[in-house]
């Protein structure tokens, strides 16, 4: 990922009529005193803080209910199942992934299982189409950069995401699977399967930009015929805020399936097995946090951290 590169300067997207947003004013919940609780986890409290507030800003474009601050809910056997965003009046569920400039996008195993589980069959809830939402802002080394800020410390995370959001990727759960299916052939995909974290696959940093500047032959190279969807490029309106600070208009990519239901049949019927051997083998969120001692699913791989110890004296926020 060049530095130079300017998704607000894509004529395509930037001179296109904007999306219409369920609110254009969001508001990111300010815990002063919440990272002074966070002790050896302040990790996680930044990932944790910047992943909610790229889902309120996904509630704020799409509409919904932002699950943050619900309950989980709970199948038949009390396994707990919570989507970022479940919109019911237009039957979606929304799942936002937030990626910093230079990194990959994660797709966990355990994570897409579930979410096949629900696709399938409904498992958790009554059926919704799935779709994802990558937001791409522009942080490289954003851990060392928020650890700058010694007061009010929330409010100017809020400020500087604000500032830099660079742009959003919108897609369906046919394409989150082609992605994720260790199967499925790609230039842009890793897979992590060691054992000191999640089996993973990675959307890499330059797959996320092909998939933006060119979708039609990114959605070729895993697997998918461009034909299948209808892609639209357009934009965020101007006048959105979070709190009292503006986020200027910035690109996005949304895609959705051009005949969903045929699509669903169809997958239904190739993954039911699939389906079943998860339902058999469901994990319960406690057995899963029991597993995850060590951090949350988008945990940063070893060679993540040793980047990370590498650049802990850059100060400035590169673009």
């Amino acid at each position: 990922m060049g530095r130079n590169f300017d998704p607000q300067s894509l004529k395509e997207y930037m001179d296109s009529k904007p999306f219409k947003v369920f609110n254009k004013k969001s508001f990111f919940p300010i815990q002063k005193s919440f990272f002074e609780e966070c002790g050896e986890a302040i990790n996680y409290g930044y990932r944790k803080t910047i992943g909610d507030f790229y889902e309120i800003l996904s509630y704020a474009i799409f509409g919904g209910k932002w699950q943050g601050n619900s309950d989980n809910s709970e199948n038949e056997n009390g396994n707990a199942f919570k989507p970022d965003i479940i919109n019911s009046d237009k039957k979606i569920i929304i799942e936002s992934k937030a990626v910093c400039w230079r990194e990959s996008c994660k797709f966990t195993d355990y994570q897409m299982g579930r979410y096949l589980l629900q696709q399938c069959d409904s498992f958790f809830m009554k059926h919704h189409k799935i779709f994802f939402s990558i937001y791409k802002y522009k942080l490289r080394e954003p851990l060392n950069y928020f650890k700058e800020f010694k007061e009010d410390v929330l409010e100017n995370i809020v400020r500087t995401l604000s500032e830099n959001t660079g742009y959003s990727l919108f897609f369906p759960f046919s394409v989150a699977h082609a992605i994720h299916n260790p199967k499925t052939n790609g230039i842009y995909k890793s897979r992590y399967e060691r054992k000191r974290w999640d089996p993973i696959t990675r959307l890499t940093a330059t797959g996320i930009k092909k998939m933006f500047l060119d979708p039609e032959e990114f959605l070729e190279k895993i697997g998918l015929s461009p034909e299948r969807y209808n892609i639209t490029r357009t934009k965020t309106p101007k006048g959105m805020k979070m709190n009292q600070y503006e986020i200027p208009e910035f690109p996005i990519l949304y895609i959705e399936d051009k005949n969903y239901k045929k699509w669903f049949e169809v997958f239904k019927t190739k993954y039911s097995e699939e389906a079943s051997t998860i339902r058999i083998e469901e994990k319960t969120k406690e057995d899963y946090r029991e597993m995850r001692k060590e951090g949350c699913s988008d945990e940063f791989t070893e060679e993540e951290i040793r980047n990370a110890e590498l650049a802990k004296t850059t100060k400035e926020i590169p673009f």
